[in-house]
Order: structure tokens, then sequence, then C-alpha cells
């Protein structure tokens, strides 16, 4: 049965089916926040990381199921800000506990009600997706920062605060003094730029005119723009150029991990292991992955992965011994998710 608190209205089973219809969602990517979540040792704390990951995965799809957003027609774009409307307001309902139906809304509610997460990381998610729909990329790197806002700031927060969070008298999970927010916020900006840059070629082959998450700004900067970088990709070569705007961004990437690894690492020893140790793996992971494209830029222009499986393995061993966990859990872990 559900370890979630039971929103009123509702039974333990029925939020039991739920949850378990969205951990089969939050499986489906085999995302590297998957990955190390399988790791959570409280039922509690896994459940509601499901349920709120398979919420932000549906919403997602949902917008990247148009590739050329930009070029739709305008009934197209207009019934995709409709289902964000709808989903704003599903989200709505269940941050204040309204009767709901759904099973995914059922999960979340039960989440939100057993982690209470500040609705505004919400409402600034769904913001992003709508910039998303509307608008074509990013003129300047302030408006990266600010779409950041909701597209990854507002889901390493609600992340890290289920890492960070301390389990009250009445069920639910409260943060502490730490500051999760900053901590999250930092974290999250530069596994982003990490994750973009990792995905650049994949990203420009979406739909007849590409994605590009990297602003028209630094682009010209480094004497590039949209077409050219997409030609690159196609080509899987790159240049000085290219080379050069990797390593800018890099360089802004590693002054937010600074900061955002400060803040984690201060705060591992009042944290459960096992959720001190996820923290650790998914910062290591991102870290790895910046050091290795920083070294190496042309390389995320190549198909295969940057970091193999048997490396994901041997950092997680890794972060076990620095932050004192089980190395032995984490071996039968990893044999369990093969």
């Amino acid at each position: 049965m559900t370890s979630l608190r039971v929103p009123p209205g509702a039974s333990e089973s029925d939020v039991t089916s739920a949850v378990q219809a969205c951990e089969q969602i939050a499986a489906k990517d085999r995302s590297n926040l998957y990955f190390v979540s399988r790791f959570l040792e409280e039922p509690a704390r896994y459940e509601a990381f499901v349920s709120m990951y398979a919420v932000m995965r549906l919403i997602d799809d949902a917008v990247d199921d148009v590739p050329d957003k930009s070029q739709a027609q305008a009934n197209v774009r207009a019934e995709l800000l409709l289902e964000l409307d709808r989903w704003q307001s599903r989200i709505l309902n269940a941050h204040a506990l309204q009767p709901v139906a759904d099973p995914i809304d059922l999960a979340l509610q039960a989440a939100l009600y057993t982690f209470p997460t500040p609705i505004e990381l919400w409402l600034n998610f769904i913001d992003s997706m709508r910039y998303d729909v509307e608008i074509p990329g990013f003129r300047s790197y302030a408006d990266f920062l600010q779409y950041g806002e909701g597209a990854t700031i507002a889901p390493t927060v609600i992340y890290v605060y289920i890492l960070t969070a301390m389990r009250d008298k009445d069920g639910s999970y409260r943060p502490n003094s730490f500051d999760y927010h900053a901590c999250g916020r930092e974290l999250g900006l530069f596994a982003y730029l990490a994750h973009i840059l990792r995905d650049v070629r994949q990203d420009a082959m979406v739909g007849e005119n590409g994605l590009v998450y990297l602003s028209d700004a630094d682009l010209h900067l480094h004497g590039l723009d949209r077409n050219e970088l997409r030609e690159l990709a196609v080509r899987a070569e790159g240049d000085s150029r290219w080379s050069a705007l990797v390593h800018d961004l890099c360089a802004r990437a590693r002054e937010m991990e600074r900061r955002g690894v400060a803040l984690a690492e201060a705060h591992y020893d009042a944290m459960r292991r096992d959720c001190a140790f996820i923290l650790c793996l998914i910062i290591s992971l991102y870290q790895e992955l910046l050091e290795r494209i920083d070294r190496s830029p042309e390389r995320v222009f190549l198909p295969e992965p940057l970091i193999s499986n048997h490396e994901k393995s041997l950092l997680a061993l890794d972060c076990a011994r620095r932050v004192r966990y089980s190395q032995v859990k984490v071996a039968t872990t990893l044999a369990t998710c093969g």
C-alpha cells in the first residue's frame, strides 16, 4: 500500500493504484533522475518523486509532440496553450486538495499532501512550457535564464526538496533550515547547461527546423547562427567556433556548479545516507558530463554516449564511499536496475 498521506475523500487503495500508474510513466525515458531515484529507501520519497515526475513528463511530452511549434498553425498552438491551461488547473486543484478524478491527479495530490512543495514552482514550470509554444528560442542569455526558472530550476528545487525535507508528526515532509531553493537553483542551471550541450545534435534534428536551446546572442558572439549550428550537427563535426562557444558555456556552468555543490556538500551530514548519496551521484554525473564536453566539444555530435553505464556505476560506488553509504546496497541496486 502507499506510503503517501491519503488526501481527504480518497482511499488508500486508489492512491496506491494511482502511484503505480505514475511509476510506469516515470520509468519510460530511463533518465538520469529516474536512475538515481531507484536508490531512495523511504517509499514515501520514491512515490512522491514518481508522482511529480510523471506529471512533468506528461506535460513536457504534450508540448514536444509538436516539433515545429513556431511553424505550426495558429489553431495547433492555441490547443497546446489550452492543454497547458488545463494542466495548470489540475495542478492547482491537486495542491488545494480539491476533489480529483484522474489517477494521475490523485497521485500528484497525495505527493503534494505529503511533500508540500511551493505552488509557484509548478506555475513556473507551466510558464516555461508556454514559452516553448509561443516563442522560438532565446534572443539572449538573460532570456534563457528566465526560461530556466521553470524548465530546470523548478524541477530541480522540487527534487532537492524531496531529498532534504524531514518528516513531521503528521506524516508530511517539510524543509528544515537548509536553503533547498538556492541549492536547487544553482544545481538546476548547471545541470541544464550540460544537458543542453549533450543533446545539441539530437535537438537540432527535431522536425524541419530543429530545436536550439542556445541563445542567438551567444551563437552570434562566436560567429554562429542556428542554421550553421544545425549544419555542424548534421555533419557531426565541430570547429573552432563551436569549441569556443562550448568552453564559454561550460565556464558559466562551473560557476553555478561551484555554488550549488558547496551548499549540497555542507548539508550531506544532516541528510539520510541514501538521500545524500543520490544528491552526490546526480551532481557527479553532470560534473563528469560537463568535463567531457568541455574537453572534447565535438563529441556531442557523435551518436555514442558520453558516459557509459559502466562508468556511471563506478561514479555511484565512488559517491557511496564519499558520503558513507553502503557500497553493497549500491552494487545490489545497480544489478537490479540492469
